[in-house]
C-alpha cells in the first residue's frame, strides 16, 4: 500500500469526523436556543398571567359597592395572584432590559392595589391614574417580550 492512499484515507476519515462533530455541535446550540425561547416564551406567559389575574381581580374589587368586604379582599387577591414568584423568576431568567420593566409593571400593579385598598373605587380619579399608569407599564412589557420573542406585531 502506498502512504498516499494511506494520507487520503486519514484525511477523508478526519474530515468525516470533522464535519459530524461540527453538525452536532451546530444541531445542540440550536436545540438550546429553542429550549432557552420556549423557556421564556413561558415564563412571560405566566407572569402576564399572574399579573393579569391581579389586575381583574383589582378592577372587580374596585366595582364593589361594599368598601369594607373590598379593602379586606385586597390582600387576599393579591396573594393568590402569585405574581411575587414570577416576579424573581423574571430577574433570574429574562435577559437584563427586560428586568426593569417587568419590575416597573409589577411596580405599578402594586401601587393599583394600594389605591384600592384604601377603599377608592372604579371611576375616581386615583383608581383611574393607578389602573392607567399600570396598563401602560404592561403595554411596554409586553411589546419588549415580543421583541425579545421575535415575535411579529
Amino acid at each position: 500500500m502506498e502512504w498516499t492512499t494511506l494520507a487520503a484515507t486519514s484525511l477523508g476519515a478526519i474530515i468525516g469526523i470533522g464535519s459530524t462533530l461540527l453538525a452536532d455541535r451546530l444541531r445542540a446550540a440550536r436545540e438550546q436556543t429553542q429550549r432557552t425561547e420556549a423557556m421564556r416564551q413561558q415564563l412571560y406567559a405566566d407572569y402576564l398571567a399572574a399579573l393579569s389575574r391581579v389586575a381583574d381581580d383589582l378592577h372587580a374589587l374596585g366595582s364593589s359597592t361594599d368598601r369594607t368586604e373590598m379593602r379586606a379582599r385586597v390582600s387576599e387577591t393579591w396573594r393568590r395572584g402569585d405574581a411575587y414568584p414570577l416576579r424573581y423568576h423574571m430577574t433570574i431568567s429574562a435577559p437584563p432590559n427586560m428586568v426593569p420593566v417587568s419590575d416597573s409593571c409589577f411596580r405599578r400593579l402594586r401601587a393599583f392595589r394600594d389605591v384600592v385598598a384604601t377603599g377608592a373605587g372604579s371611576g375616581t380619579p386615583s383608581f383611574e391614574a393607578a389602573q392607567n399608569a399600570y396598563d401602560q407599564a404592561l403595554t411596554t412589557l409586553r411589546g419588549l417580550m415580543r421583541t425579545d420573542l421575535n415575535t411579529p406585531s
